[in-house]
């Protein structure tokens, strides 16, 4: 069964170089191509920074200070004012082709991430969202997702553009005077090590934030979805208040996490200023000493200025990539978890048009419960007949239902079809065979014709308005703005509940599925409408083998089988007439002496 989502939150974090290597292997290397071009005007662009930095030198030496000896040497300036206005154009030309590329890379690899999170989701079974929130999974999907764009866009551009910049600046610094650069150098593992320290305080704050606003978002969706409960309840203060408790949550850990990453300005400002202070003095010593040049140290100092800015970037990089990876853990821990419901080695795809189905000896128990809910159940459905749950509320009903997709699998024993057992086959090919209505119709904010048509490959329009005709929805439909082109609005906004009925049913009707599922289909709607549906369900249940959960009785009282269940086993089962002669509990639930 999957994991808890408390659980996913507090697992133990992951190493940096493993959540950057995961990143690449499984997202950024099909990019590769892209990233080695960006790296390479990259390089220009860096190249250009020290070129610049390198011809202050020779512009001081020789036209600068040697023109208050020569006035005349004033003309060779215009050289180096070429030279350094080419370094400059060159340079925004190659920041703007490299930052185009990364942009359309890092974009890239974010919708590749969230298309394959997404698609894990799919592929999850109910167990896994029976222990989550759907604001939480969105969440999953945009913002962790969003954050992680941070890791893969700054960590190749910070990484490539500043890492190639500082080495070519300090590869002049060198160059220029080697003793002078170590008194920079001294002052670089310090600020190393205090980067470090605030990256890992960053990023333990920014799962907290990640997991602050997937319970944000969760409670959002929720209190939109029960607004109307809200109001009817005058609970609009109360949710209000809880709101504004959360929200406070996200705004204080935005502000712990810019106190953190803002650390960085004045450490380093402080230690550029040591390091400034001793330049000055040693530059001044060695100037008078004749060992070194006024256009030597304004070199060094220029190319020190210049490599302060990308040590800067990489410090504050190095917040922004940890608070990626923080984001990057909650997704992975998504990816990672493993479908409890998946195809069996060998499972295989058959064609069939009728359904004998048998139960064999079935139990079952979800893993938070004490005892089994199913308890070596056996019973057949014969091909072409009608077959009804009726029990207690918790008899495990439902469950049995749900067993038969293949939406939970069964503990023990064996649910088979035609002789075959569900679990050998593919799971596309047993829900291929199924259709299902329930007393909670989802309805797509999508056309008309769409949410008939969900789940067929191509859209037969004629096969769709049959559908509808045969679920008597056909003339309403056409009664619409747009007809069949009519978006219904999120959950169907624009379709009372026996409409909804309808368009679930002509969904089923399209699918031709030798087997049916009805559970509860009627259970919501008021009895004038009930009738209506179930004439309905009474043509679609013809030529099918029909498994019915139902609360109202007059809804199975047709059936060729009534199997009345409790605590998991079958107490009762026959016709209708028969069961009411008996004085059995099918007897007193029809008098309403049993809640169900």
């Amino acid at each position: 069964m999957a994991e808890n989502i408390h659980n996913i939150h507090t697992q133990a974090s992951t190493s940096s170089a493993v959540l950057i290597r995961r990143i690449w292997r499984e997202f950024m290397s099909p990019y590769k191509g892209t990233i080695l071009i960006a790296l390479f005007f990259m390089f220009i662009d860096a190249a250009m920074t020290v070129t610049f930095a390198k011809l202050l030198q020779p512009a001081m030496d020789e036209v600068l200070i040697a023109v208050q000896d020569d006035p005349a040497k004033v003309n060779s300036i215009w050289g180096y004012v070429a030279a350094i206005l080419v370094t400059f154009v060159v340079r925004g030309c190659v920041s703007y082709i490299h930052s185009v590329l990364m942009s359309k890379m890092s974009q890239s690899v974010i919708a590749d991430i969230q298309a394959s999170l997404f698609g894990h989701f799919m592929l999850l079974d109910l167990g896994f969202f029976k222990n989550q929130s759907s604001g939480g999974l969105v969440s999953g999907v945009v913002n962790d997702v969003a954050v992680m764009r941070a890791t893969v866009t700054d960590s190749i551009v910070g990484l490539g553009k500043n890492v190639l910049t500082l080495v070519g600046l300090l590869g002049l610094m060198i160059y220029q005077d080697w003793k002078l650069s170590l008194i920079v150098f001294a002052t670089f593992p310090l600020a190393m090590f205090l980067v470090v320290r605030l990256g890992q305080r960053i990023r333990k704050v920014s799962k907290k934030l990640q997991n602050e606003i997937a319970d944000l978002s969760s409670l959002l969706v929720g209190l939109f979805q029960g607004i109307r409960q809200i109001q009817a309840y005058g609970a609009e203060k109360v949710e209000i208040k809880r709101t504004q408790a959360v929200i406070h949550n996200v705004r204080d850990l935005n502000i712990k996490s810019a106190q953190i990453s803002h650390l960085n300005t004045p450490i380093n400002e402080i230690l550029v200023g040591f390091v400034i202070a001793g330049i000055m003095v040693y530059g001044a010593f060695q100037i008078a000493a004749g060992v070194l040049t006024p256009g030597t140290l304004i070199s060094f100092i220029g190319a020190f200025s210049l490599a302060y800015e990308p040590m800067k970037k990489l410090a504050r990089l190095n917040n922004s990539i940890q608070q990626g990876l923080g984001a990057a853990e909650r997704v992975f821990r998504y990816k990672d978890l493993t479908p409890a419901i998946r195809n069996n080695e060998g499972a295989k795809t058959i064609d069939f048009e009728q359904a004998e189905i048998a139960y064999k000896n079935v139990s079952f128990a979800y893993d938070d419960a004490d005892g089994a809910l199913i308890d070596d159940f056996t019973l057949t459905l014969k091909p072409q007949t009608v077959t009804a749950f009726v029990g207690p509320s918790g008899s495990g009903k439902t469950t049995l239902m749900n067993m038969l997709p293949r939406f939970f699998d069964v503990g023990a024993g064996s649910i088979e079809i035609n002789g075959e057992n569900i679990q050998g086959l593919t799971t596309e090919c047993l829900r291929g065979h199924i259709a299902l209505v329930s007393q909670d119709v989802f309805i797509f904010d999508d056309t008309v014709t769409r949410n008939i048509a969900y789940g067929t490959d191509e859209i037969d329009q004629d096969k769709v308005i049959a559908a509808a005709k045969e679920a008597a929805i056909h003339d309403f439909i056409l009664s619409l703005p747009d007809g069949y082109n009519t978006r219904l609005g999120e959950q169907g906004t624009r379709l009372s509940g026996g409409q909804k009925q309808r368009i679930s049913i002509a969904r089923a009707l399209l699918k031709e599925a030798p087997i049916l599922l009805l559970d509860e289909a009627t259970s919501a709607l008021d009895n004038e409408s009930e009738k209506l549906i179930q004439q309905t369900l009474n043509k679609l249940q013809k030529g099918r083998t029909t498994l019915i959960i139902a609360h109202r009785l007059s809804s199975i009282q047709g059936a060729d089988n009534i199997v009345y269940i409790d605590k998991g086993r079958i107490v009762q089962q026959g016709q209708h007439d028969t069961l009411i002669k008996s004085n059995g509990p099918y007897k007193k639930l029809y008098q309403g002496n049993i809640d169900i």
